[in-house]
């Protein structure tokens, strides 16, 4: 990014990270701060608890609120039960799912394919529906090829991202990860649903993928590039989860945090139009100083 900068003779630049972006755009702004104009950090890929970076860790908070996302997701197709027909209850549409998942492998669909299309659907909302016709018409007719037009195609192109995807989070890890904190998180997750959703953990590979790793330690934020920092999240977002960005808000002493409440997808800004976001971010990058406020999303769908 800074090469780039050099290369255009721009002496400060802006940015929108988004999820993953978010992360280079902090680590951008504490190695290179005083070329820093407006940063936008929206859906905060951020520390734990102990105000560390830990991709294992981030991963298991993340698949900790995937596992809510889905109870909620439950509950909403119960509440449209003459829409779905999965069940009038949460109780009896978890069963129904339980049942759709156990199908037998059907074309190219199977227990994994359906993991992956329920994973792709609780980051976005608006995916929702379909995946509950889809889970419909499985129960139904025993084929869970129905489920074909909700799961990512695994394509070689799709393979090529997801394994560039895993390249970066283990080059990005500053520590192995030992192969008992994978089968602890793991334990930890069917403690909490004997199914748990676990395709977002990618840095588990980590563990048995020997590269060198980064060693130079990550300069501490500066207050005076805090100000130049606006970050965005949803309140119920399962992929980026809200304390992610109020911890790296805290971190970051100056800086602006815009929380949208009643929001249930992955990405904010520009993307679920909800002008109270849009409009403060866009007067932020006009030039408006960092604020801390609070809108109000979509909701669940309707």
């Amino acid at each position: 990014m800074d090469a780039i900068r050099r290369a255009l003779g721009e002496q400060h630049i802006s940015m929108l990270g988004v999820s993953y972006g978010t992360l280079i755009a902090d680590r951008y702004a504490r190695r290179y701060g005083d070329h820093v104009n407006r940063f936008v950090l929206d859906s905060v890929v951020g520390p734990g608890p102990d105000g560390r970076d830990d991709w294992h860790a981030f991963g298991l908070r993340q698949a900790e609120a995937l596992l809510s996302q889905r109870e909620t997701m439950i509950g909403w197709w119960a509440q449209h039960a003459e829409r779905f027909g999965l069940g009038s209850d949460p109780v009896a549409v978890r069963r129904n799912y339980d049942v759709a998942r156990h199908l037998p492998p059907s074309g190219r669909i199977g227990a994994d394919e359906f993991d992956r299309a329920v994973y792709r659907a609780l980051g976005r909302t608006e995916r929702w529906q379909p995946l509950g016709d889809a889970l419909a018409r499985a129960l139904h007719t025993g084929d869970l090829q129905t489920l074909e037009a909700v799961v990512p195609g695994i394509d070689d192109e799709r393979r090529n991202s997801e394994a560039a995807n895993r390249t970066v989070v283990c080059a990005d890890s500053t520590e192995t990860l030992p192969p008992t904190a994978i089968l602890a998180g793991r334990s930890a997750l069917r403690e909490l649903d004997p199914q748990p959703i676990v395709t977002g953990l990618e840095a588990e590979v980590c563990a048995f993928w020997p590269m060198d790793r980064p060693t130079e330690p990550m300069p501490a934020a500066q207050p005076e590039v805090g100000a130049h920092l606006l970050l965005v999240a949803g309140t119920h977002d399962p992929v980026t989860p809200v304390t992610d960005a109020e911890r790296r808000h805290r971190q970051w002493p100056g800086s602006g945090l815009i929380t949208s409440a009643q929001t249930w997808s992955h990405g904010v800004f520009a993307s679920q139009r909800i002008d109270c976001v849009d409009e403060a971010v866009a007067d932020f990058l006009l030039g408006a100083s960092a604020s801390v406020r609070q809108c109000t999303g979509p909701g669940l769908p309707r």
